[in-house]
Order: C-alpha cells, then sequence, then structure tokens
C-alpha cells in the first residue's frame, strides 16, 4: 500500500514536471513569435513610412521636406561609423547565438547590468562635451570664413570708392594703384583659400564654384607681379604686404585721406585675424589623450552592451537593442568627428571657395566700375579739349 501510494505521487510529480517543462517550451516558443512578429511589423511601417514621404514630397523644396527630405531622419546621408558599428553589432550576434543554443548557460557569461549603469553617466558627460565642442568649433569656422570675405568686400568697397582730386600729372598712377589694389583683394582670398584647403584640393561638387579661378589664372591680369607672388614662400603675407604699399603711396598721392587709409589698414589686419581663426581649426586638433579615452569608453560600452540584457529579453530582440544603442552612441561621435573638421571635400564641410568668391565678385565689379570711370573722364576730358 505504502509503496503504491509513493508510486502514485511520484507518477503525478513527473505528470507536472513534463506539463511546466511543455508549457515553458511553448511560452518560450510563443515569446519567439511574438518577437518576430513585432520585429517585421516596425520593418513594414519604416518601410511604408518611407515610401509615403518620398511619394509626398516629391517637388517640394529640400527646406519644406522636413522628414523625408536629405536632411531628414529616413536620409541615407547619414553618419554612420561603418567599422565599430560592424564590430558591436557582431557582439550582438553572438550574444543572440549563445542564447539560442544555449538558453540554460547564459547565466555563466552574463555581465550584471549594474555596471553599464554606472558607466552611463560619465560616458554620456564625456559625449556631450565633444559634440558641443565640435559643434561649436564648426559654427566658429564659418563665422570666421565669413568675416574673412566680408572684410575683403569692405577693403574692396574702399579701395574703389572715389578719390580726392589729385595732380593731373599723378592720375594715371592713382588709377592704375586702384586697380591694383582690388586685384591683391582678390589674390588674397585666392590665397587665402590655398592655405585653407591646401594645393590642389577640389572639394564636393555641392561646394563647388565654377567661377573660381586659382591664383595662377587671375594673376594672368597682372604680368608683372606674378613672378614674385609665385615665388613666395608665403602668398598670403606677399599679397598684405603689397596691399599696404599701395594704401600707403595713395596716402602719399593725396588720394586718400589719413582716415580712410588708418581704416583700410585696419580691414587688412581684419583679414589676416580672421584667416588666422581658419588655420587654428586646420591644424589644431582636439588633445589626443582625451579623444583616445572617450572611444575607448564608447566602444567597450556598446560592444558589451548584448551581454547585459541576454537574460532579461528575447534573442530576436538583442540584435535590435544592440543596433539601436550602438547607432545612437557612435553616430554621435562620428558626428563629432565630422564637425571637427570643417575643412575639407566633405559635402557637410564649410564652402570656402563659395563664400570668398562672393567678395571676389564684389572686387571684380569695383574694378570694373573703376575701368569704367576712367574711361567717362577721359571721354569728358577729350571734350573739353575739344572746346
Amino acid at each position: 500500500m505504502v509503496g503504491g501510494r509513493n508510486a502514485g505521487v511520484v507518477g503525478g510529480l513527473l505528470r507536472r514536471g513534463r506539463q511546466k517543462g511543455l508549457t515553458g517550451r511553448q511560452e518560450a516558443t510563443s515569446s519567439d513569435q511574438l518577437g518576430k512578429k513585432v520585429v517585421v511589423s516596425v520593418l513594414g511601417l519604416g518601410a511604408l513610412t518611407w515610401m509615403g514621404g518620398v511619394a509626398t514630397g516629391d517637388g517640394l523644396p529640400e527646406s519644406d521636406q522636413v522628414w523625408f527630405g536629405t536632411r531628414g531622419p529616413l536620409s541615407f546621408e547619414r553618419a554612420v561609423a561603418v567599422g565599430p558599428t560592424f564590430f558591436c553589432v557582431g557582439s550582438g550576434l553572438i550574444a543572440t547565438f549563445f542564447a539560442m543554443r544555449h538558453p540554460t548557460k547564459i547565466r555563466h557569461i552574463a555581465l550584471p547590468d549594474q555596471l553599464h549603469d554606472h558607466a552611463a553617466l560619465p560616458l554620456a558627460l564625456l559625449l556631450a562635451f565633444r559634440f558641443q565642442n565640435a559643434y561649436d568649433r564648426w559654427w566658429t569656422s564659418r563665422h570666421s570664413s565669413e568675416d574673412l570675405a566680408s572684410s575683403i568686400s569692405s577693403l574692396a568697397a574702399c579701395a574703389g570708392g572715389g578719390i580726392a582730386e589729385v595732380h593731373l600729372s599723378t592720375e594715371a598712377e592713382v588709377d592704375l594703384l586702384q586697380r591694383r589694389l582690388l586685384l591683391l583683394c582678390e589674390l588674397f582670398a585666392c590665397a587665402a583659400e590655398e592655405k585653407i584647403h591646401g594645393a590642389g584640393l577640389h572639394g564636393h561638387p555641392a561646394n563647388g564654384c565654377p567661377q573660381w579661378t586659382t591664383l595662377e589664372e587671375t594673376l594672368q591680369d597682372w604680368p608683372e607681379g606674378a613672378a614674385g607672388c609665385l615665388a613666395s614662400p608665403d602668398r598670403v603675407v606677399w599679397c598684405a604686404t603689397q596691399m599696404v604699399w599701395c594704401i600707403d603711396r595713395l596716402e602719399d598721392l593725396k588720394a586718400f585721406g589719413s582716415g580712410r587709409a588708418g581704416h583700410m589698414h585696419g580691414m587688412l589686419g581684419a583679414m589676416q585675424q580672421a584667416l588666422d581663426k581658419c588655420l587654428v581649426v586646420c591644424h589644431q586638433k582636439s588633445p589626443a589623450p582625451f579623444v583616445v579615452h572617450l572611444r575607448t569608453i564608447l566602444l567597450l560600452f556598446c560592444a558589451t552592451y548584448p551581454f547585459t540584457i541576454i537574460t532579461t529579453v528575447s534573442p530576436l530582440l538583442i540584435v535590435p537593442a544592440q543596433s539601436i544603442v550602438s547607432f545612437a552612441f557612435l553616430g554621435s561621435e562620428y558626428c563629432s568627428q565630422e564637425m571637427e573638421h570643417p575643412f575639407g571635400d566633405d559635402k557637410a564641410d564649410i564652402p570656402v571657395r563659395q563664400i570668398l568668391m562672393r567678395a571676389r565678385l564684389s572686387a571684380r565689379a569695383a574694378r570694373q566700375n573703376l575701368v569704367a570711370r576712367g574711361l567717362a573722364g577721359g571721354a569728358a576730358r577729350g571734350s573739353d579739349e575739344e572746346r
């Protein structure tokens, strides 16, 4: 009787164990199916949203395509650190493989989530500081480029403006000096662009400037000075020295007053100061220890993240979760790297040639007006002599 009763108890326990095991497998299967459905649904919704945005945004200007244009969240032109992201997603695939093949042993490779909870705050602070510094660096360079162009345009306006009445014997020299000063404004812009970008840089097509001519091509309007300019080790300094000489000579000839000449010297100094600010950004990078430390922590954080959620989420959701975290953190660092170097041949770089071309066109227009004014004055004097 006792043996039979014990056998019945043992049989009941075995049946309940089998039922619990079956129920656990059913729940696991149901969770996996639910995870698949969620992933497929989200991907399908994203695809439909993108296609709808393309259809509705067709024909609108880029500034109006807030969500579906090239500057929207569904744009393919984005910052993706391919190598680090591939490495981190690979760690997510490894975690998914072990979670699916060895579900009962994953606790041995799981990491405590407190590790990432403690590291997240200092990492976020370092990343925010890095991003803000790079953003300020980009905008400071943009303003410095605009200041350089504005100073050149202002100097050209002063150089090509009206002059005091001079003696007839010096009128030809004054006219020549004014035109040379305006040409030097263009040459200074060419030399500054060459110093910022370096020789031979073509730039991104989006930042191209078809009207741009090189320093050598611009010097064709001044053959006498071409040899000295091209032989100079620093063409910016050569142009600035020639401009100072022209301004001083025009002041000696009484064509420019002392106030006007002093103002032009001040603008020449502002041009050099704006250029120096751009060159600091070109040659000085962020401190290497800070960048190396940040990138090391960032890579370790993203690579080990899947092993902190391996016991709490479905295996099919490990890679999506890892991809989102890696894309967010590594993408922010990639954006910081791009903004840290605002001068170059990338699409997001500052269009230096387009900015300086506006100043060159101002100087060129002033020079043409000066020539036209000289021709008109010569015609008027001819008419007076005939009378």
